[in-house]
């Protein structure tokens, strides 16, 4: 076995995607974020080392070419269940409930709103900043901020998960409160 400077790099690789998958499978039961599961991703590194490991120690032509020909075709098979995936995305999107409230803000003529950070944000996102909504809690942006509090008249409240008042109205999993203001004018 011929030792390489790739070498030692490629070890790394395999034993970060060991660690990562022993990590999940101790302690993944006992995480609440949802979010951390992205470092299960890091278990990919292991056939990327085990494919890098063999080509730095690897000098007889046919075992290469056979590693290439099953990369190429993992590669292929891979690419042709994305396109399938993607196609199937954009022929029948899923639903989307920040979409919806979006559509019904945008529809009842609010411009101004205030909201938890990943509903605020999600609907600047998605309605290209025609309706600017202030975070209730983390601040990213401080312009969105200042706007909603220049016309905190017209500002529409979003409450996540809260129980509506009469004087609220129910959409989805949102309270949306103080509604009215929308329709006044400037």
């Amino acid at each position: 076995m011929k030792e390489s400077p790739a070498t030692g790099f490629c070890c790394y690789l395999i034993l970060i995607a060991i660690q990562a998958a022993l990590v999940y499978a101790v302690i993944g039961c006992n995480v609440r974020d949802q979010t951390l599961i992205r470092y299960t991703l890091l278990t990919l590194y292991f056939p990327i080392g085990v494919t890098a490991l063999f080509f730095s120690v690897a000098s007889d032509q046919r075992w290469r070419r056979a590693v290439v020909t099953l990369v190429t075709l993992c590669a292929v098979l891979s690419l042709a269940d994305n396109i399938r995936y993607a196609t199937g995305w954009v022929r029948w999107p899923p639903r989307s409930a920040h979409r919806e409230l979006a559509n019904l803000l945008e529809s009842q003529g609010v411009r101004y709103a205030r909201a938890p950070y990943w509903t605020a944000y999600e609907i600047d996102l998605l309605t290209n900043e025609r309706i600017t909504i202030a975070s209730l809690d983390k601040v990213r942006i401080a312009e969105y901020q200042r706007i909603v509090d220049e016309h905190e008249a017209r500002a529409v409240y979003i409450f996540e998960d809260a129980a509506c008042s009469k004087d609220g109205v129910a959409f989805r999993q949102w309270c949306l409160t103080y509604l009215e203001r929308a329709q006044r004018t400037p």
